[in-house]
């Protein structure tokens, strides 16, 4: 074996210019190509310097920071270093005091309320709706480019921590805020969104985002399913999905009753799911009336719920449930999960 690798340090400076960010211009150049900068360019309306980017390419500044690794305003000086990527993309980058006031021309006040109360959230101003317009343009071209016929929806909230003293305290104590974002996941793209102030609750308003992204799915789609969390736990979401056939599987939390159901269930019930080499996973059916006082024991269709429970004793079930909706007669499906034997 060689003592030395089969390389040399070239130790003679370029004279050229070079970057460390030579993947950046591919994603701005197919964002491009998607049509969507000209989208933004015609929707959304904010003044500018005549001399100053145009909002597409301040929105192209941004993907570009965050591709290659930057998080705030602030980071745009570092990068707006790199000439050989401004020559790349055609523009250089904005100053960090240049983003942060276009960024700032999304805001709006004295919007009507989506939702009123103590947790109120705003309609979007017009900006905001020329993004959403952009954002239906990129989605189009991703179905034209790779057109499937099945829409699944997932629907979340996320806390984001920050330190502004208009942000509020979400449910962890933290202050910042928590949009909701859908995403379309066989397309693997944002679909909808909504931005909310960090005491807003995850488990509201959940119909309104969901129809959004129903909204703005292309056409050509035969079905459409929904996940969520138990932040989606809404009789009103439900019962709408339900109207419109939408297939969903929704998390809830465990209760004592549905425990019981699902500790009393016989042990031929019990039937293997999906092999796994750490563990033993099964699943039952189980007829399950909600103990939340919406659904009466003559209502027609009881909601089916599919809880995950636990494993080192049959008879012992923890964690959350899934509501889900599939037909008027849908049975709930349990699941429990063991530890493998070992050999």
């Amino acid at each position: 074996m060689a003592d030395r690798l089969d390389f040399e340090i070239d130790v003679e400076l370029e004279t050229g210019l070079i970057t460390g960010h030579a993947g950046v211009p591919g994603l701005i150049e197919a964002f491009r190509q998607t049509g969507t900068a000209a989208v933004i360019d015609r929707e959304v309306k904010l003044k500018s310097r005549r001399r100053g980017l145009s909002a597409s390419a301040m929105v192209e500044s941004l993907l570009a920071m965050w591709a290659a690794g930057g998080e705030r305003a602030e980071d745009l000086d570092q990068f707006r270093q790199d000439k050989a990527l401004a020559l790349l993309l055609g523009h250089e980058l904005p100053a960090a005091q240049t983003a942060r006031d276009f960024l700032a021309q999304f805001h709006a006040e004295d919007l009507p309320l989506l939702q009123e109360g103590k947790s109120s959230v705003p309609a979007e101003s017009a900006p905001l709706l020329g993004l959403a317009k952009a954002n239906a343009e990129l989605v189009l071209d991703l179905q034209c480019r790779r057109p499937v016929r099945t829409a699944t929806l997932d629907i979340d909230a996320t806390v984001i921590a920050c330190d502004k003293r208009a942000a509020k305290r979400a449910y962890d104590g933290n202050r910042g805020y928590q949009p909701v974002l859908g995403l379309w996941a066989e397309q693997d793209v944002i679909i909808a969104d909504e931005f909310r102030d960090g005491n807003v609750p995850a488990g509201s308003g959940n119909r309104r985002v969901v129809e959004k992204a129903r909204a703005a799915l292309p056409g050509g789609i035969d079905k459409i399913y929904l996940r969520g969390d138990s932040a989606l736990y809404e009789h009103e979401l439900m019962r709408w999905l339900d109207e419109q056939a939408i297939g969903y599987a929704i998390s809830a939390d465990m209760t004592p009753q549905l425990a019981e159901c699902i500790a009393a269930l016989p042990e031929e019930h019990w039937k293997a799911d999906q092999h796994e080499t750490d563990a033993i996973r099964e699943w039952a059916e189980v007829n399950y009336l909600p103990s939340d006082g919406i659904w009466k024991k003559d209502a027609v269709s009881p909601r089916p719920i599919s809880p995950s429970a636990s494993a080192r004793a049959r008879a012992s079930c923890c964690a959350t449930a899934t509501a889900c909706g599939t037909s008027a007669s849908s049975p709930t499906a349990p699941t429990r999960k063991a530890p493998a034997a070992s050999t």
